[in-house]
């Protein structure tokens, strides 16, 4: 296996029910401070990352009513995926957490506990 891909636990797989693709991979450890930062306290030892994709219908670095619709409807799958998946890991024992980048949501915080419900509070 190359250096290069020795982390990756789950290659790059589709959830075709919601057109999630997504990838699991072990932390690398250049990655650690940074997760540090934003989830203070937490145990980042044998954390997993997922990072997650979906296919646009539109530019979505433009503002309109087109593109704004798309974000929303691409945030409130992200949401309803990450909800069902947090659910899961944590009935299995595990902490989980889903965390967006998109500028109009909330990044991680007491809204997304809320939202996901799947970290602690």
């Amino acid at each position: 296996m190359s250096k290069r891909k020795e982390h990756i636990e789950v290659e790059p797989t589709v959830n075709e029910s919601c057109g999630i693709e997504y990838s699991v991979h072990r932390i690398l450890p250049r990655m650690i401070p940074d997760l540090e930062r934003v989830f203070p306290g937490v145990d980042l030892t044998n954390t997993l990352v997922v990072p997650t994709f979906q296919e646009c219908k539109c530019d979505l670095i433009a503002n309109g009513p087109e593109p704004d619709a798309e974000k929303d409807r691409l945030l409130e799958t992200f949401v309803a995926w990450a909800k069902v998946v947090c659910a899961a890991l944590r009935a299995d024992g595990h902490w989980a957490v889903g965390v967006s980048n998109t500028p109009s949501s909330p990044h991680v915080g007491r809204v997304w506990h809320r939202l996901l419900g799947c970290a602690n509070q």
